[in-house]
C-alpha cells in the first residue's frame, strides 16, 4: 500500500491539501488526482491511460520516481491495457507526456489550487467521491478523450447526482430571437418534470438556456472552460451566481486555469457525458455546439436538433445533422421527449370533448410548460376561482399533474 512518501509529500501536506475540499476514504489517491488534473491537459490520453491503469496515485508514483517508458509499456503489456504491436507507438507518447508535465509537477501548484478552492468554499471530487456522476465514466472507453482526473466545484455540489436525470442544450453565441424563444419554449416541459439542464455558461443559447431553467425554478449545471476562481464570460457572473444557488459552476481545470480554445472544445466532451440527451439549437456548420454533438454522437449519447428557416447560416448546422441522420428533428416537446427516452402518451380530441369551456381554456393556457395560477389566470382570461374549479377538475381526470413551479400537461394532446 502507497505512502505519502512514496509521492514524496507527508501526511501534514496532503492533509493540508484535502481539507475542507474533499472527503473521499482513500485520501492518497484524491491527492494524486488533484496533482494529474494540474499536471496534464483535459483529455490527455497517455496520462488517462496510467491512470485508469494503476490508479491515480501509482501512476503519479510512476511519474516521480522518473520509471524509464520502457518499464511502463512493459507493465502495461502485462496489464493488458495496450497491445504490443503498438508498444513503440505509446513509447514516444509516454516520453512526450513527461515533456509536457514536467514543468507542472510541484507540490506548491496542487496546494495553491487547493486553498484557492477553499476560499471560494468549493468541493472538489474524484471518481471515488460519493457525489461523482458517474455517466462521466463513458468517457474512460475512449483513449483520446478520457474521464476528468477531478471536477472542482462551486455551488451546491451535493445536488450533482442529479445530472442522472439532464438534457444538455447548447447552440450559438449569437443567437437569434427565434433561437431564444424555442429554447425557452422547449426546455420547460423537462424542467417541469425535474430534469436538469446542462450547458456552458456562454453567450447566447447556452445563457437561455440556463436563464430559462431557473425562471421555473429548476436546476442547471454550467461546465467550465477555464477555473472556477474567475468565471468565463465576466458579464454572465451575475447568471453564474445564480446559477450556483440550487445548481453548480463545474470545471475540469484546476483554478487559476484560463479559457483556451483546446479547453473549450474539451469541456464539451464533459457536456456530452453529463446529459442523457444534447439538444442542439441554432449552430452553424463550424461551431462549438457541433463540436459537443460530435462528442455526444461518439458517446451514444441521443442528439436533437431544432430547425430554423433555410436561409439561416444560424441553423445550418442544425440542418446538416437532421440530413445525415445524427440528430433527431426536434419541433416541439413531444419529440423531445422521444429523444429523451421518455414517449409521451397522446390524448385524442375525441377524448377530451367531454371538457368544458374552463378545462379547455385552462388546458390551452398551460400549453406544453408549467404555469402557476396567476399565468394561467392571465393566458386564459379566467378568475382564480375558475381556473381551480378547471383544474380540479382536470386533475381527477388526469390531464394535469402539480410541479414544483405550479401545473403541467399529465400528456400531450392532438
Amino acid at each position: 500500500m502507497l505512502k505519502p512518501r512514496d509521492l514524496k509529500v507527508s501526511d501534514s501536506e496532503v492533509d493540508s491539501v484535502l481539507m475542507h475540499i474533499n472527503d473521499d476514504e482513500d485520501r492518497l489517491s484524491a491527492f494524486a488526482s488533484i496533482a494529474w488534473s494540474i499536471v496534464c491537459e483535459p483529455g490527455d490520453g497517455t496520462a488517462g491511460l496510467l491512470v485508469k491503469t494503476f490508479g491515480a496515485a501509482e501512476a503519479l508514483k510512476l511519474e516521480l520516481d522518473q520509471v524509464a517508458p520502457s518499464r511502463i509499456i512493459e507493465m502495461l503489456l502485462e496489464a493488458n491495457a495496450i497491445y504490443s504491436a503498438k508498444s513503440n507507438q505509446w513509447h514516444d507518447r509516454f516520453t512526450e507526456g513527461r515533456e509536457r508535465w514536467k514543468a507542472r509537477l510541484n507540490f506548491a501548484s496542487v496546494l495553491t489550487a487547493a486553498n484557492t478552492l477553499r476560499y471560494l468554499n468549493g468541493k472538489l471530487l474524484t471518481n471515488q467521491s460519493q457525489l461523482w456522476p458517474l455517466q462521466i465514466n463513458d468517457l474512460a472507453e475512449d483513449d483520446k478523450s478520457f474521464q476528468p482526473h477531478a471536477l472542482w466545484v462551486r455551488g451546491q455540489a451535493s445536488n450533482l447526482p442529479l445530472t442522472n436525470r439532464s438534457l444538455g442544450v447548447v447552440g450559438s453565441r449569437t443567437a437569434t430571437s427565434y433561437g431564444e424563444f424555442v429554447t425557452a419554449d422547449l426546455i420547460a416541459s423537462p424542467v417541469s418534470r425535474n430534469y436538469s439542464i446542462i450547458s456552458g455558461g456562454a453567450y447566447g443559447i447556452d445563457s437561455l438556456a440556463h436563464r430559462a431553467t431557473l425562471a421555473l425554478d429548476g436546476i442547471t449545471f454550467a461546465v467550465m472552460a477555464g477555473g472556477i476562481d474567475e468565471f468565463y464570460p465576466t458579464a454572465n457572473n451575475q447568471l453564474f451566481d445564480q446559477i450556483m444557488r440550487n445548481g453548480a459552476m463545474i470545471s475540469e481545470v484546476a483554478p487559476g486555469s484560463a479559457p483556451t480554445k483546446w479547453r473549450f472544445l474539451q469541456r464539451n466532451r464533459l457536456i456530452a457525458a453529463l446529459s442523457n440527451a444534447v439538444l442542439l439549437v441554432e449552430a452553424g456548420h463550424r461551431s462549438g455546439a457541433q463540436n459537443t454533438a460530435t462528442h455526444a454522437h461518439n458517446l451514444n449519447r441521443p442528439i436533437g436538433a431544432v430547425p430554423g428557416p433555410i436561409t439561416a447560416p444560424a441553423s445550418a448546422g442544425c440542418h446538416k445533422l437532421i440530413r445525415e441522420g445524427v440528430a433527431q428533428l426536434i419541433t416541439d416537446s413531444t419529440d423531445l421527449f422521444d429523444l429523451l427516452g421518455e414517449p409521451i402518451e397522446w390524448q385524442s380530441v375525441a377524448e377530451l370533448t367531454g371538457l368544458g369551456p374552463l378545462e379547455i381554456r385552462t388546458l390551452d393556457a398551460i400549453g406544453f410548460g408549467s404555469l402557476d395560477i396567476d399565468k394561467i389566470c392571465s393566458s386564459a382570461g379566467l378568475t382564480k376561482k375558475e381556473v381551480r374549479i378547471a383544474l380540479s377538475s382536470l386533475e381527477l381526470d388526469k390531464l394535469v399533474v402539480r410541479t414544483n413551479t405550479g401545473w403541467s400537461r399529465s400528456q400531450t394532446t392532438v
